[in-house]
């Protein structure tokens, strides 16, 4: 299974030219404040690779060529009223994100419990944030989705963060079952593992750095020039997230419970009348 993982994510991200390097040690600076992360990226070169999906299962070939049509539909949907070329970058957000499937496949496979310093470096590209927030960038317009460098300087900083307001309380609302069904140890289990302290020691430190987060988030939309359209949808992204695990698993355990809070608090949004 992790090697015909690794056999779509090259598929997606194979080149003519790979060109590795640094970018931003920023990128996640926010998280402690006291340790920096390295990202690396393909940055020149990137094709599609229909060939590549030769090598793939039968089942993959089908996902592999779903998201290849999609992403050329919208990328010419775009092309042709705007003439704006964006499949670059919606390639190159869904080659981060299998290639952060791949990371955390191989660590299940393995039986490697990484430290939270890594996990998070995955995990925040992992949870899918990063093609929400790009899909809604790339579609919002003209004026707010250039084609040049500067689509990348002006979300670059908050799409970790909203990554994080994603990823933090999911892992506090659903990482004990989902170890049970045999999952990746999640954030809470990675700092347990790494500072050797309980489970309620390390929850409080994940809360601790879900709010610093949100504190961060918040300043940053407020002084950032992003249009408005934009700044909704992140700000509306965390408060969602917020609202689905503070009592727990509100997807896997909240919609199958009638008396579940999170049913309540949807029903009362979108089916019960005022």
């Amino acid at each position: 299974m992790v090697d015909e993982l690794e056999i779509f994510t090259n598929a997606i991200d194979r080149s003519v030219t790979i060109f590795l390097t640094t970018i931003r040690r920023r990128i996640l600076h926010f998280i402690l404040n006291s340790w920096a992360i390295i990202l690396r990226y393909c940055l020149l070169g990137f094709r599609w690779d229909l060939e590549a999906m030769k090598q793939l299962p039968k089942y993959m070939k089908t996902c592999f060529l779903a998201l290849y049509n999609s992403i050329n539909e919208i990328g010419y949907e775009i092309l042709k009223e705007e003439g704006r070329n964006v499949i670059p970058y919606l390639r190159n957000t869904w080659t981060e994100l299998c290639q952060a499937f791949l990371v955390e496949a191989k660590w299940f496979s393995s039986g490697y419990t990484p430290t939270l310093e890594e996990y998070l470096q995955a995990s925040w590209i992992s949870i899918g944030s990063l093609p929400m927030q790009t899909y809604v960038f790339a579609l919002l317009g003209k004026n707010l989705a250039p084609e040049s460098s500067d689509f990348d300087e002006k979300i670059s900083d908050i799409l970790p963060l909203g990554g994080m307001m994603i990823r933090l309380p999911d892992d506090l609302g659903t990482s004990t079952d989902e170890l049970k069904r045999g999952d990746v140890p999640k954030s809470i289990q990675c700092y347990m593992h790494q500072a050797g302290v309980t489970e309620d020691v390390a929850r409080d430190h994940i809360m601790g750095l879900f709010r610093e987060t949100w504190k961060k988030l918040n300043e940053y939309l407020v002084e950032s020039s992003l249009s408005h359209a934009f700044i909704d949808h992140a700000m509306n992204l965390e408060h969602v997230s917020y609202c689905t695990y503070k009592h727990g698993d509100g997807f896997s355990d909240g919609f199958g419970d009638p008396g579940s809070q999170e049913k309540k608090m949807f029903m009362s949004l979108f089916a019960e009348p005022l």
